[in-house]
Order: C-alpha cells, then sequence, then structure tokens
C-alpha cells in the first residue's frame, strides 16, 4: 500500500449548535485528504461511530443529554484509536485536563480561529498517517521475520538456498529503508 499520502482519513464533527458545525465543515472538506460527516448530538455521533469507525472526531463539550467528555468515554470504548479533539466555549484547566487524561488528542477554547482549527486537524492526520505508515513496516517486519524463521527452519544445510533467502530479506529491508527511512 503505496502512498500513504493519498489516503482519506474520515473526520465527525459533533456540535448542536448548526453554525459552529456547518462553518467547521466548511473549512475543513477544502482538505482533499479528508471525508466530513456530521452528527448534532452525541447520541447521532455514536450511531455514525457503531455503523463505521473515524479517524478523528471534534466535538463540543456542553451539549444537551450527552456532554462531550461522556462521548469521549463511550468512542474510546468504541474505537480506542479514534483521535478527539475537544472543544468549548466554557474552557476550565479542570476541563482540559480531564479532557486529556480521558484520552482526548487535544482541546480548543472557544472562539478559536479558524486557522486554530486547521492546525490541530492536519497534525492530527499527520500522527495517524505515521501511525498508519509505522503499522505497515511492522506487518512488513513480521512477514520477513516468519519467512526467516520458516527459511532456517526448511533449509537447513542448504547454504545456497540459505544465502538466497537472507539476500531477499536484505533487499526488501531496502526497500522499507528506502520508502520510510531507517526502521
Amino acid at each position: 500500500m503505496d502512498g500513504f499520502e493519498n489516503q482519506l482519513f474520515k473526520v465527525l464533527i459533533v456540535d448542536d449548535e448548526e453554525g459552529p458545525r456547518r462553518a467547521m465543515q466548511t473549512l475543513l472538506s477544502t482538505n482533499k485528504e479528508l471525508t466530513i460527516q456530521t452528527a448534532e448530538s452525541a447520541f447521532q455521533a455514536l450511531e455514525l461511530l457503531k455503523a463505521s469507525p473515524f479517524d478523528l472526531v471534534i466535538t463540543d463539550i456542553r451539549m444537551p443529554k450527552m456532554d462531550g467528555l461522556e462521548l469521549l468515554k463511550e468512542i474510546k470504548t468504541l474505537s480506542p484509536d479514534t483521535m478527539v479533539i475537544l472543544m468549548t466555549g466554557y474552557g476550565t484547566l479542570e476541563n482540559a485536563i480531564d479532557a486529556i487524561r480521558g484520552g482526548a488528542y487535544d482541546y480548543l477554547t472557544k472562539p478559536f480561529r479558524l486557522d486554530e482549527m486547521t492546525i490541530m486537524v492536519e497534525k492530527g492526520i499527520d500522527k495517524l498517517r505515521i501511525i498508519r505508515e509505522n503499522r505497515k513496516i511492522l506487518e512488513e517486519l513480521r512477514f520477513i521475520f516468519e519467512k526467516v524463521k520458516k527459511g532456517i527452519v526448511e533449509r537447513r544445510g542448504d547454504e545456497g538456498s540459505l544465502l538466497e533467502l537472507l539476500e531477499d530479506i536484505k533487499l526488501r529491508l531496502s526497500r522499507l529503508y528506502i520508502k520510510h527511512g531507517p526502521v
């Protein structure tokens, strides 16, 4: 799977207020790496998350019936790898600490500048891209390890075959290095 930079990332924006929700959707939809969905409540967000995982959720903290901190807990239970950015117009240090302790990627206090949101999302996407790349590299290294293990067991005493196996492994590791830098 080459070209991690061309992969799409699913983002869910959750806010009970239509204006801010639409503004964030419009702002983030200019990024061609993102597919954006919105929800007007934590309950609607959970239904969407149960149907299909999201890479990033941006949610308001203050919402009726279920707040953003409760939603964060539910998201982390359903999909621990989903990044969550919490935002609130009633920011306190205690809320920020609770958010980060609860597993939030970051925290924004309203009103925020739109470029702050864009930068935060871009940093989150960069982190997700690195996580995906690392998983792919790990899969390749596991494959190489299994091949080495199998080759050593099958080819004991056959130095020619073992050397071919080692050359193949060397080539695969070289490709990983060229593609991703030092592993």
